[in-house]
């Protein structure tokens, strides 16, 4: 067992014992940089933990008395376009900013992280990706001070209906069902697969890993997946579930192309707070590109959603590649309409 520099901290892989602290450990940077703490679950983390060597790529520290106070893990994102892309997640509790800590878990998830740079083909890019609380000054400051760049601005938008939401207006020949389990995963899939091929940072998903993180997991509700159809066709698909505290969220919502521009984002978006608020839930929140081109988030403004949360992606190149990706390359065209 590693120590910190304050010998009173003590560092080690996460086990599932210590998901109820890592919730907590969650909860408390929430509240201290927002006011309110994500509804996250159990399910989530273990979810999250699919495909991650606990014993290699994540960290808890904790004090003598077992409390965790620093938390990171360490995601393998796959190839976009000729990018190799890691996701670094860590967390600090507010309690315990200020000794090293955030530093001391930045410094583990890139040492590993350029452990597994000899696993990736030499000619392709290698970038480290993390995320954070936009107003987190403190932790912006360590990404910058570690040669991160500031790349992209996402949104947590919610609504919080105090009646009844539009009816949705479909456009001409489309109709919508729910998923059918054991029947539409891979519809859904495929659908949305193609939908974000053009989103920014994109990668391509195994059907079976995929399946995994969306399908075999306690939260997986096909009553709030949503599949339009133009025919037989499928044109566009959403995918919700209810959280924790009992909130809704959308997870995903795509349309394809050749059906953008007529209404269909908005129409899915609707079904799904319809169906949420005839089973009581008010509130539903989902996350969006902030810089998207296409107007997504004016579809979610007109829709009653506001920004309630505003998240800064940091980006550092690990070793360059033969031929770096352009921007054209890196589309940012937004999936929705």
């Amino acid at each position: 067992m590693t120590l910190t520099r304050e010998h009173n901290l003590a560092v080690r892989p996460p086990t599932e014992a210590n998901i109820p602290s890592i919730l907590a450990l969650i909860a408390a940077d929430d509240i201290a940089h927002t006011g309110e703490a994500d509804p996250w679950s159990a399910d989530d983390i273990r979810s999250e933990w699919i495909g991650v060597d606990l014993d290699h790529d994540a960290w808890i520290i904790e004090t003598a008395d077992g409390q965790v106070v620093g938390y990171a893990v360490l995601f393998y994102r796959a190839t976009d376009g000729n990018i190799e892309r890691f996701h670094l997640d860590s967390y600090v509790h507010p309690a315990f900013t200020g000794r090293g800590i955030g530093t001391d878990l930045l410094r583990r998830l890139e040492a590993r992280a350029r452990e597994l740079v000899t696993d990736t083909p030499s000619d392709r890019s290698v970038v480290l990706q993390s995320g954070t609380i936009a107003h987190d000054t403190a932790a912006r400051r360590l990404l910058e001070s570690r040669g991160y760049n500031l790349v992209r601005h996402f949104w947590r938008m919610r609504i919080d209906m105090t009646g009844a939401p539009p009816t949705p207006r479909w456009p001409e020949g489309i109709t919508v069902r729910e998923c059918v389990a054991g029947q539409d995963e891979r519809v859904f899939f495929d659908t949305l697969e193609e939908a974000f091929q053009d989103h920014w940072g994109h990668t391509p998903h195994e059907y079976g890993e995929w399946l995994k993180h969306n399908v075999k997991t306690a939260s997986f509700d096909p009553s709030l997946w949503f599949l339009a159809l133009d025919g037989m066709e499928p044109a566009g698909a959403l995918r919700g579930k209810q959280m924790a505290d009992g909130s809704g969220w959308v997870n995903t919502l795509g349309v394809r192309r050749p059906w953008r521009k007529r209404g269909l984002g908005r129409a899915l978006l609707l079904q799904a707070f319809d169906t949420f608020y005839r089973r009581g839930v008010s509130s539903v929140a989902l996350g969006v590109d902030a810089q998207n081109p296409t107007g997504a988030t004016h579809v979610y403004e007109a829709a009653g959603m506001r920004i309630v949360r505003e998240f800064a992606i940091y980006e550092k190149q690990l070793r360059a590649g033969a031929a770096p990706a352009s921007e054209s390359e890196r589309s940012t065209q937004e999936t929705i309409s």
